[in-house]
């Protein structure tokens, strides 16, 4: 429960506190360290059985790990020396029962992932450039000892999104697991029939969030908020670097229109808040938090494209892009306080347990939602003239993730096994799709999230 002008954000009913004119400016900086190592899938060259010719697609797996690669964000807007940028802007004014309030902002997150072109992960991402910002109006009104709020919200959604597709259409036989695949030419390594594609995309939704609170004594404050789910439809355009793997005739776009659909989950908090209190003052304060988000309505995530390879009239059509999901809901537990320790300066501390949203099964480089830990530490210093300095510090611990069972595959869009895979001259393993697992091997996550803000009240 907050007592400011982002109270706009966390549970509106509070914005019936505001008394007269409350400003926030600030951001959120969030440095994600983020390394994949690639399972290897070299193999000795040994004859073909049936045929006698040297082949590396036969022979005994080595399991040799890819080179570790490492996340970087460096040419996004809101890239800085303190990690992703988040930044916000609140302005709210309240009355005797009655507060309303304004504002934009971009809730913490990972933002831009960049990784290397050539690398072993390229086939699941190369980079993505994701930004959410939520413009929003709401009010709050005190009826007694409770409050209730609401905020209207317009989201938009802006992503830059690249991987690597692979033009191989070669059947490879994985003798380890009796399971063929195409695609990923026989030498791993190379990049002759990659072709790098970039979808540049944008999209707004509605969104509204209802809350209510409840001052049961004057120690104790009760508090609930409900978000709900927002679904973007975003609509952009599609970039494929061709190379000599693709024929002359094939080597165009007969349309490079793009959409993605994707759904923000709804989000549901429940809080106590008992503050002791010293001559009606408030000496020190401990807050218990539960938290509820529905990501388990994103079963996949679809770039439609409707265009394909050639010019229009003799066209070879690229189909969906499917990035496997299965999210889970998310549900998770904070705990914190805050304590006056002088006229001048309020210290706060806090820690919080959540579970993942990802399953193992489609660990991907886009999103690192594991079970956590956070635990952070934070100052408001209050200065004249109603003036206020607020400073955080948050470190996120995710326990390392050893994935064997990818769901997530490179994408073949020469390959007449398309959806739902059932074709048993096209498609190697029938019901699945084409291509190699590329996502197998170990993810090692943290986070570091940092806060600066400056508040006036008048």
């Amino acid at each position: 429960s907050v007592d400011d002008a982002s109270a706009l954000y966390f549970n509106p009913a509070n914005l019936a506190k505001l008394k007269g004119l409350a400003v926030l400016l600030g951001s959120n900086f969030s440095f994600v360290q983020a390394d994949y190592t690639r399972d290897g899938l070299d193999r000795r060259i040994q004859p073909d059985p049936t045929t006698g010719e040297i082949s590396l697609a036969w022979g005994d797996r080595y399991n040799t790990p890819f080179h570790t690669v490492s996340r970087t964000c460096e040419e996004g807007a809101l890239c800085t020396p303190l990690g992703f940028a988040a930044p916000m802007l609140f302005v709210g004014y309240g009355g005797e029962d009655w507060g309303v309030a304004a504002g934009v902002y971009g809730p913490p997150g990972v933002g831009v992932s960049e990784f290397e072109k050539d690398g072993a992960q390229r086939f699941s991402m190369i980079r993505q450039d994701l930004a959410v910002m939520w413009l929003g109006a709401g009010a709050g009104y005190q009826v007694g000892p409770v409050r209730f709020g609401a905020t209207f919200l317009m989201g938009k959604l802006d992503i830059i999104f690249s991987q690597a597709l692979d033009a191989n259409v070669t059947v490879i036989q994985d003798d380890a697991t009796s399971k063929a695949y195409t695609g990923e030419a026989s030498d791993f390594y190379s990049q002759s029939f990659d072709l790098p594609m970039t979808m540049d995309a944008t999209g707004w939704a509605p969104g509204a969030i209802l809350a209510v609170a409840w001052d049961a004594l004057p120690e104790l404050e009760f508090a609930l908020s409900v978000q709900t789910a927002s679904s973007f439809d975003a609509k952009g355009e599609l970039q494929i670097e061709f190379t000599d793997a693709i024929p002359a005739d094939l080597a165009t776009l007969s349309d490079n229109s793009v959409s993605l659909e994707t759904t923000l989950p709804w989000i549901a908090r429940l809080g106590a808040r008992w503050t002791y209190l010293v001559n009606d003052e408030p000496l020190f304060d401990v807050e218990l938090d539960g938290g509820f988000e529905s990501w388990s309505q994103n079963d996949i995530v679809r770039l439609e494209i409707p265009g394909g390879f050639g010019e229009p009239g003799s066209v070879t059509p690229i189909g969906a892009v499917v990035l496997p999901k299965n999210w889970k809901d998310v549900y998770g537990v904070r705990l914190g306080g805050s304590i006056h320790v002088f006229d001048w300066w309020t210290a706060n501390l806090g820690t919080f347990v959540e579970t993942g949203a990802v399953p193992e099964e489609t660990t991907n480089l886009d999103v690192y939602s594991y079970n956590r830990l956070g635990v952070g530490v934070g100052s408001s210093f209050h200065l004249p003239y109603g003036l206020e300095v607020e400073l955080g510090y948050e470190h996120i611990f995710q326990a390392d993730r050893k994935v064997s069972n990818s769901e997530v595959r490179a994408n073949i869009p020469l390959s007449l096994c398309t959806e739902p895979y059932t074709s048993t001259a096209a498609c190697p393993n029938l019901g699945t799709p084409p291509g190699q697992p590329v996502g197998n091997g170990v993810y090692e996550t943290s986070f570091d999230i940092f806060g600066l803000a400056l508040a006036y009240n008048y």
